[in-house]
């Protein structure tokens, strides 16, 4: 459709009115409303990209480009074409939308230069015109395949900015052992064996570690790395991997293999539970909302909710499921722990033991991290599990993930 403006004939010779036209109706008869509106489409979709609006300019300079020089061609009167464009340009305001071509379309003193000089575009041959075709699908088709080749995983790429490691000279009975992940994603370690840190980075127990040189749970080393800007903490793991890999050379591969675990399971053959443990009234999404109320109600008498509690000889947690309460066992019991309770839902539990050496428990003896005296009088893990919660731990055989170490070696210098 061709809108022409209401008295335009009364403003410019007839002529002038032709060639007007005629370069309007090449608009309609080339489409560039059409291709107009899809490049805004594509603005609209890679807004954030420069190059996408430097096409779109040039798209309109080039189309108004090409129906002048069909206008030249057919009326072959440059001056009266110009004239007539100013004559309009005088007195009409300039089309709003980017996907409707108007006289005063690009930059229309350019237009009236190229116009008066009467240049003229070489015509393109078949063969031109195939080669044309070609790039032009080619740049349009060649992102496509890009994206759809599969790129190297970068699950192991992220790489710490800075990174010290010094043998330890601490004396290994007295000195204290250290190790946990900064903020901003950095990562320390004093006097720690290199197998923690391969756990750590890879998430396993010890028992989850086949393979490798004896020296790995024996020497001790100091470590300190920086992650670069913007880094997280739960980037940490994978950082750790590449400087395990380009330090340490080490090769590593994940595999299953059977293994001791233990279920959990009920105790009781009615299914009744310990006076320990009951169900919750919370779930692990209300518990930060419970404790706001509380605190609103009586700031004086508020104390936080005993969740996730880990201290001493001694396990807490409310709003918490079988399967949270079974993960956390495999450190005190060097097995793998799985949930087979057929409890479902959120509980509240308070597991009280003592930390007297569990078999098969690797280092620590049945306790990771002890702090105090042995306590004769104190339950086993097993007593106190069953005689305060209602469950038991019952020895099995299952599949379980390991890291098996293929080789390993000494730190590169800093």
């Amino acid at each position: 459709v061709l809108l022409v403006p209401a008295g335009l004939e009364a403003s410019l010779t007839p002529r002038q009115l032709a060639a007007v036209l005629t370069h309007e109706l090449c608009h309609i008869r080339r489409r560039d409303n059409v291709t107009a509106a899809i490049h805004m489409v594509a603005e609209g979709i890679f807004w954030f990209h420069p190059l996408v609006w430097w096409i779109g300019s040039r798209l309109v300079d080039e189309r108004e480009r090409a129906c002048d020089q069909e206008v030249l061609r057919v009326c072959g009167e440059p001056q009266t074409y110009a004239e007539g464009i100013v004559s309009v340009c005088r007195r009409y305001v300039e089309m709003p939308l980017a996907c409707v071509s108007g006289v005063s379309g690009a930059n229309v003193k350019n237009r009236i230069k190229d116009i008066m000089t009467n240049r003229s575009i070489a015509k393109l041959s078949v063969a031109q015109k195939a080669v044309l075709a070609g790039v032009g699908t080619m740049a349009m088709v060649a992102p496509l395949v890009a994206q759809s080749v599969p790129r190297p995983s970068t699950s192991g790429a992220l790489r710490f900015e800075v990174a010290s490691i010094k043998r330890s000279v601490a004396d290994v009975q007295k000195a204290f052992v250290l190790q946990r992940v900064l903020p901003g994603g950095g990562f320390e370690g004093f006097n720690v064996t290199l197998g923690s840190v391969i756990r750590l980075a890879y998430g396993l127990q010890d028992f989850q570690m086949a393979g490798g040189p004896k020296w790995l749970d024996t020497d001790r080393f100091d470590i300190q790395m920086r992650a670069p800007q913007g880094a997280t903490e739960s980037e940490v793991p994978r950082r750790l991997q590449s400087l395990l890999a380009e330090r340490f050379a080490l090769k590593a591969r994940r595999e299953k293999r059977d293994h001791p675990i233990y279920a959990l399971v009920l105790a009781r053959a009615d299914r009744s539970l310990g006076p320990r443990l009951r169900r919750s009234k919370f779930d692990a999404k209300t518990i930060q909302e419970e404790e706001a109320r509380l605190l609103r109600e009586n700031p004086a008498t508020f104390t936080p909710l005993q969740c996730g509690l880990a201290a001493g000889r001694r396990l807490g947690s409310c709003g918490s499921t079988m399967e949270a309460l079974a993960s956390r066992f495999p450190m005190y019991v060097g097995r793998m722990v799985v949930d087979r309770t057929g409890l479902t839902g959120a509980y509240d539990y308070d597991l009280r033991f003592g930390d007297r050496p569990i078999p098969g428990a690797g280092h620590g003896g049945g306790f990771p991290f002890p702090t105090q005296p042995v306590d004769p009088d104190a339950p086993s893990l097993f007593t106190a599990l069953e005689e305060q919660l209602g469950l038991k731990l019952v020895p099995q055989t299952a599949p379980v993930e390991v890291l098996v170490i293929d080789s390993v070696a000494q730190p590169k210098p800093n």
